[in-house]
């Protein structure tokens, strides 16, 4: 529950000034773009999966953050269940959503996607790795 917790911490983490490059979750990106063989950026085609894969994590722990399926007693500051939430559409929808998933957000999804259409972009006018090969009798 402590990991949750931190993790929670890490994707709620809001910008109070617009600049998002200090957040953990965003230099774990930037990680992420390192190829560890060469040492070298990878190219966005190469790239925009990792940052895919990791939003998608995001997304689970914002949701189980949102509206956790049981209670965490635990910690600190327990968080109530899921049931403890009379209207849980309008919670997720008009709360959470806004302030945490979406395009522009001051959060580290909000950059994310930023990142991801970017390097979508990068990659679609670039297009992937060619492919060449030859048989060897000629």
């Amino acid at each position: 529950e402590a990991v949750f917790q931190l993790l929670v911490m890490f994707w709620t983490d809001l910008s109070t000034d617009g600049l998002l490059e200090g957040k953990a979750i965003v230099h774990f990106s930037g990680v992420l773009g390192i190829h560890p063989c060469e040492l070298a950026n990878r190219t966005a085609y190469d790239y925009t999966p990792y940052l895919a894969a990791l939003m998608w994590i995001g997304r689970l722990i914002i949701l189980e953050y949102a509206l956790p399926l049981r209670a965490y007693t635990t910690l600190d500051i327990p968080w109530p269940a899921r049931a403890s939430y009379t209207d849980q559409g309008r919670r997720l929808c008009a709360e959470v959503r806004p302030r945490y998933l979406q395009r522009g957000s001051l959060s580290p999804m909000g950059y994310l996607i930023e990142r991801l259409q970017h390097g979508r972009a990068i990659a679609k006018r670039e297009g992937p790795r060619t492919n060449m090969s030859w048989l060897l009798d000629g």
